[in-house]
């Protein structure tokens, strides 16, 4: 994408489980990163030589039926009727799942294709066939960027969000 906007450095923002992603990419092509700005990001930072683990038969075997997969995705994670139900169990206070988030949450719904996108990337969230680099302690040492970390409480009425930073970075707690 940074090719098709003719853009050489970009700065890095991930998410929650946008921050797995995030630190992949910024792990595959370190050149292309300016810094990284990971916010309460959902990390999975194992050992160095942890093994994918070996996923259940049935699993697999669900996850392989694309048919099967893809009504099942259809029924629960892409159908807006679940998108409250869903939120809520992704989240420490089900109160917080309001009718403007769950909105915003659905609007990716309408885009076609959804549905079988979804189907095909679930095998590689719910069964990788390898470690990813960023759960990998030692892929850290070699990142040169920038990296600036905002975490929250656990518990969203307290309001209370730090800062981290990496060397030469900046340090500013969230207002939040």
């Amino acid at each position: 994408m940074l090719d098709a906007f003719g853009i050489r450095q970009a700065v890095l923002v991930g998410h929650s489980f946008g921050g797995g992603p995030t630190m992949e990419a910024a792990l595959l092509a370190p050149e292309r990163v300016r810094a990284l700005v990971l916010v309460d990001a959902a990390l999975s930072v194992g050992t160095d030589d942890a093994l994918a683990p070996e996923s259940p038969l049935l699993l697999r075997g669900f996850l392989a039926a694309q048919p099967l997969r893809d009504s099942v995705v259809a029924t629960f994670l892409t159908n807006p009727m679940f998108t409250r139900q869903l939120l809520q169990g992704f989240i420490n206070d089900p109160a917080h799942a309001t009718d403007d988030w769950v909105r915003l949450y659905q609007r990716p719904l309408v885009v076609a294709d959804t549905t079988p996108a979804v189907g095909a990337w679930l095998p590689a969230l719910l069964a990788p066939d390898a470690v990813a680099a960023s759960e990998r302690p030692a892929s850290y040492q070699g990142l040169k960027v920038p990296v600036f970390i905002i975490w929250a409480s656990a518990t969203p009425s307290r309001r209370s969000t730090r800062g981290s930073a990496s060397p030469g970075s900046r340090r500013k707690p969230s207002s939040r």
